[in-house]
């Protein structure tokens, strides 16, 4: 029969109700072992050992059932009810109650196996048999949230690509925004509560020590998400604003004040978590035994180069080529233009001399030497390649200083990436690869940025 049918609904209700009530009988004998449990203090003894199997057990049974309880409920979403009506949506819902249900059941299990693998012998046939139970329960409890995770995804998926479609201010679009604000706030508050949880570890640990890196490693990770969700949160109010307002209303000026207050806040954020790797690099610092060449100093120096030294090279590189692409347009900014542009070659050359160095320890035209040699070239070449870009700019432009200015440095650079490179073919055989690559090299470059010469 359908299941809209009369009979069928009464069958299904019928059901449901003798599974609640075997589920009840279930947790009642659970309950009746865990009190035989609690009256005998020797958990090694016989009956302990009977009670508490016969309670697992039972949580197993009760398992069983409510996993076959949620088959039949996917199989009536996917057989009988239609999407968007009042069925689907009730039995869409008991679906997922019965997964979490079943969560709830994996933890319960999960708590009290672990107090058990506790109390018996590591190397018995006990401890073999419980921690199996113990992996399955493990292994169930991570599927589903992992399941969690992804449905919670999808969800924030189609809620944003159905956003854009709908009319600005209306309900639907009010609810939906509700909704994707819900997921990045939990999310937000996730990466918050782990960031500080990882913090008070930090505090517990003896400062330079295993565990007080991994400690502080684990709390930048999760201030770094911090950072990038507020980023995130940024580019999606500027999408809005792009898609659902015209410059000028009152709308884009609201929009445009959440922008600034999000901007501010993210600025905050980078200076307080700037403060805190500050501290801990002072900390340190003062401390004999890590000053500078242990590994926990190397590793909050990195961070404190990120969030308080220099700018990252992402926005360094980004910044040049905007300011590149609006002297083209006929709006230069010159000085900024040169100041960035020698940022960006200061990053090369901190490359090149690190493999410079790496080069000098090695054979000559051994493997190694040859790896080295070609990184070390590349990052002289990308140095020099910048200055002709910022040369044919400037000349394409008319602006006979800078593009002077970058024609001198060029000619600098070329002469002593030629000079290294010539020196470096004497001692080598004349029909060795390396010699042919450097000769061929020499010549190549000299074709390109023969403009220096002039």
């Amino acid at each position: 029969s359908s299941q809209t049918d009369s009979a069928y609904k009464a069958a299904w209700a019928a059901m449901v109700q003798k599974r609640e009530e075997v589920l009840k009988a279930y947790d009642a004998a659970d309950n009746r072992y865990r009190t035989e449990m609690r009256k005998i203090k020797n958990h090694r003894s016989r009956r302990f050992r009977y009670w508490f199997r016969r309670a697992m057990y039972f949580r197993y049974y009760k398992w069983r059932e409510m996993h076959r309880g949620a088959w039949f409920l996917r199989y009536r979403i996917r057989h009988g009810a239609k999407r968007g009506t009042s069925d689907y949506n009730r039995l869409w819902n008991q679906w997922k109650n019965e997964w979490s249900r079943m969560a709830a059941l994996y933890r319960s299990m999960r708590i009290r196996l672990r107090r058990r693998l506790h109390q018996v012998p590591r190397r018995s046939r006990d401890y073999a048999y419980w921690y199996r139970w113990y992996k399955w329960t493990v292994y169930k409890s991570r599927r589903y949230y992992r399941w969690k995770a992804a449905f919670a995804r999808r969800r924030l998926a189609r809620w944003r690509t159905s956003f854009w479609s709908y009319k600005y201010g209306d309900a639907n679009y009010n609810r939906r925004l509700r909704g994707i604000w819900g997921y990045w706030l939990r999310r937000w508050k996730a990466y918050i509560y782990r960031m500080n949880y990882w913090r008070a570890r930090v505090r517990k640990h003896r400062l330079g020590r295993r565990y007080w890196r991994y400690s502080f490693r684990r709390s930048m990770r999760y201030a770094g998400r911090g950072l990038k969700w507020i980023g995130w949160w940024i580019r999606f109010t500027r999408r809005r604003q792009r898609i659902f307002t015209k410059k000028g209303d009152g709308n884009y000026e609201r929009l445009e004040k959440e922008v600034a207050a999000w901007t501010a806040y993210r600025q905050r954020y980078v200076k307080v978590i700037g403060a805190r790797i500050a501290y801990w690099r002072g900390r340190l610092k003062s401390d004999r035994r890590y000053s500078r060449g242990s590994r926990a100093y190397r590793l909050v120096d990195r961070y404190y180069t990120s969030y308080n030294g220099r700018e990252s090279w992402r926005t360094v590189y980004r910044t040049l080529r905007s300011e590149e692409a609006k002297a083209w347009r006929g709006s230069p900014d010159w000085a900024k233009v040169k100041e960035y542009r020698g940022k960006v070659t200061a990053i090369m050359d901190e490359h090149a001399k690190k493999w410079e160095d790496y080069v000098g320890k090695q054979q000559k035209a051994s493997r190694k030497y040859i790896y080295g040699y070609r990184h070390m070239f590349w990052w002289k070449y990308y140095a020099l390649r910048e200055y002709k870009r910022g040369w044919k700019l400037a000349t394409a432009k008319k602006e006979s200083s800078t593009a002077d200015a970058d024609k001198a440095e060029a000619k600098k650079r070329y002469e002593a990436l030629v000079q290294r490179m010539t020196a470096d073919q004497k001692g080598l055989v004349h029909r060795s690869w390396l010699y042919r690559a450097l000769r061929g090299t020499i010549y190549w470059l000299g074709k390109y940025y023969s403009w220096t010469q002039t």
